[in-house]
């Protein structure tokens, strides 16, 4: 079975988010850059690998500086 790359909107819909969603998603680095390619102003998707990443991403713990906590002077 060969992998298709398939147009914005079947992905938003896959997804029940608007085109705008998904375009942002892609600009701010949440949909892996082998999920989806890019010809002339057009993006197409692989639905697969676009969904696991997004997964991957939500996984990930958001990068928030951690501190240790502070002994007690007694």
């Amino acid at each position: 079975m060969t992998t298709q790359f398939r147009p914005i909107e079947d992905l938003a819909k896959k997804l029940s988010v608007s085109t705008s969603t998904v375009r942002a998603w892609t600009r701010q680095g949440h949909i892996p850059d082998n999920a989806y390619i890019k010809i002339g102003q057009t993006y197409r998707y692989l639905v697969d690998e676009t969904i696991a990443g997004l997964i991957k991403h939500n996984a990930e713990p958001d990068e928030v500086a951690v501190t240790e906590p502070a002994e007690d002077q007694q």
